[in-house]
């Protein structure tokens, strides 16, 4: 497929309020390679990549929020090889043991993916989802805005979760969001390493239970 872009954000919480020095986090990173994006809100980044304490008052010190922007296929392994660093830095730079502190992570990928079909077009003419392999671990149900939106069987939130949500740009692209909540980082990282091939699946299993090829000719 072409034109396939990425951009990830990666929440990491943590059970203790541990990093609440902002300036030691800040020089860890710039150590590393990194500058600083925005100094008022402490934002770090290398490349695409950017890293920050999170803001949020009732989580704050205990949550890093780091994001790929705009990223291609090719650039998926960067990232994960960026999260390394993250869990490096953490342990050696800030005495932040993931393995023992870690509580959970909370993962967004949304991709937009051009496969030369119109998107619009398609997900407007889906046919039932039922018995196609790449559903059927999921809730499917269309939203009030004609956007598929499908969650996970089974699944706890304070333990492992998914949920994806399949819209069209106005270029005729997909835009699809995926969602991953889990207390693993090694999970994370095996899910974003999928996520380009999960995504060309999504996008072949929805054209081939759409009709959109009908309307056209009709």
């Amino acid at each position: 497929m072409s034109n396939v872009r990425f951009t990830i954000t990666l929440e990491l919480f943590f059970k203790h309020a541990l990093l609440q020095d902002n300036d030691r986090f800040i020089k860890a990173f710039m150590s590393n390679g990194f500058s600083v994006m925005n100094e008022e809100q402490g934002i770090l980044y290398k490349g695409r990549f950017t890293i920050r304490l999170s803001r949020f008052t009732r989580i704050k010190g205990k949550a890093i929020n780091t994001a790929a922007i705009g990223i291609g296929k090719d650039e998926l392994r960067a990232f994960i090889n960026h999260v390394s660093v993250v869990r490096m830095l953490l342990k050696d730079a800030l005495d932040v043991n993931i393995s023992e502190e870690l509580d959970a992570c909370s993962l967004l990928i949304n991709s937009w993916i051009n496969d030369g079909n119109d998107a619009n077009l398609v997900i407007a003419n889906v046919k039932s989802l039922n018995g196609i392999d790449e559903f059927l671990d999921y809730i499917v149900h269309r939203n009030p805005f004609g956007k598929l939106e499908f969650v996970s069987k089974g699944s706890e939130l304070d333990s492992e979760w998914s949920k994806m949500e399949i819209d069209a740009t106005d270029d005729g692209e997909y835009l699809i969001s995926l969602h991953y909540y889990t207390y693993s980082i090694d999970k994370v990282i095996e899910y974003i390493g999928n996520s380009y091939d999960k995504v060309v699946r999504i996008v072949k299993a929805l054209e081939s239970c759409s009709n959109f090829k009908d309307k056209i000719v009709g």
